[in-house]
């Protein structure tokens, strides 16, 4: 939802900027996999990339009446929210529809989406464990029944974007012609794993290979390091930073402005969960939460991102005086931006789990 606190841009737009939310259909109603009616062309499972494409087509028709610019929109989200982005971003039909991206922690993979066929199969196996003989009955049922099919069928199948051909394509790389910022958390899965030793260590590897695993668990980063912590790392570098990290290097191949961060900030008060998935967003739009004590340093950080922010947004590029450079990323570079307790350019220590599963997706 849109109007959550720690989305609301009143203070972003402070720095030059129009901030305009957008609210999507999401879950079942907004990404299962079935044609639009019985008599489509269209397949489809991309509800909910029809409404982000519908509302950004409304920022760009109407910016003029609220000052905007319609040649200069940058879409950012976090999490599913940059991953819908990553979608747009390899489809043709939106070519000129926005000029930037910033995708916090949600870049898309180039195997993350599932194709229209294998995903109409896992609805097909939702509709027939929940005793649903055909579309018309399912079009007949309450919405409530659709968004519940996932936990009453018991069906291993995550909503999101889908390769349908039509509002998401792989038929081109992402971005040409759209600058990137894209990043990560340092603990993104730290909260979300649990279990034993072995649990969480296979939980950890379970993106990597066979022939890769012991080569990854032998490298000095992991000495020293708990089950739990490597099992983080792994999850974290596989799931979020690995592809952000791909899609910074196909917009540099493209020659656009590409630009890869780390938020390192670790909240006093957040040990048992790290620097955690969507940590960052109060930085961003500064709304920091009450749960969680504030102090100079948050707030020092909080006006350094909320100016790479905004630069970005304007120019395609993060820096300007009196910040700490953020080099541009390079094709096959190994620095990412830290931002946290320092902030400035260092080793990309994920850089070698990102190459591993690279290759072995070769």
């Amino acid at each position: 939802w849109a109007y959550e606190p720690n989305y609301v841009g009143a203070e972003l737009a402070t720095l030059g900027v129009i901030v305009v939310s957008l609210n999507y259909r999401m879950g079942a109603l907004g990404f299962l996999p079935i044609p639009f009616d019985d008599n489509s062309d269209v397949p489809s499972g991309n509800y909910g990339i029809s409404d982000v494409i519908a509302a950004t087509q409304w920022v760009r028709d109407n910016a003029e009446a609220f000052g905007g610019d319609a040649e200069n929109i940058t879409l950012f989200g976090e999490s599913a929210g940059g991953a819908n982005i990553s979608a747009l971003m390899k489809n043709p039909q939106t070519d000129g529809l926005f000029r930037r991206a910033i995708l916090e922690s949600g870049a898309l993979g180039p195997t993350d989406m599932p194709t229209f066929e294998v995903a109409k199969a896992k609805a097909a196996e939702m509709f027939a464990k929940a005793g649903i003989e055909s579309m018309d009955t399912a079009r007949a049922l309450p919405w409530q029944d659709l968004v519940d099919l996932h936990d009453t069928t018991g069906v291993n199948y995550y909503h999101g974007p889908v390769l349908d051909g039509y509002w998401v394509s792989n038929t081109q790389p992402p971005g040409g012609g759209v600058d990137v910022m894209a990043g990560s958390n340092l603990n993104e899965m730290l909260m979300y794993i649990d279990g034993s030793d072995v649990e969480v260590l296979a939980e950890g590897l379970a993106d990597y290979p066979d022939e890769v695993r012991a080569s990854l668990l032998a490298r000095p980063m992991f000495e020293n390091r708990s089950a739990r912590e490597i099992a983080d790392v792994l999850s974290t570098a596989s799931q979020f930073h690995c592809p952000s990290r791909h899609i910074v290097d196909m917009t540099a191949a493209q020659n656009d402005s590409a630009y890869l961060y780390r938020f390192t900030r670790k909240r006093e008060g957040a040990e048992a969960y790290g620097v955690y998935h969507g940590a960052e967003i109060p930085y961003v739009f500064n709304t920091h939460d009450d749960w969680l004590p504030t102090n100079s340093d948050d707030l020092k950080l909080t006006e350094t991102m909320m100016a790479y922010w905004t630069n970005f947004a304007k120019t395609g590029n993060p820096n300007a005086n009196g910040l700490p450079d953020w080099p541009q990323y390079e094709r096959g570079d190994g620095v990412v931006q830290e931002l946290g307790d320092r902030v400035g350019a260092t080793d990309d220590f994920m850089a070698p789990l990102c190459d591993a599963l690279n290759r072995s997706a070769q």
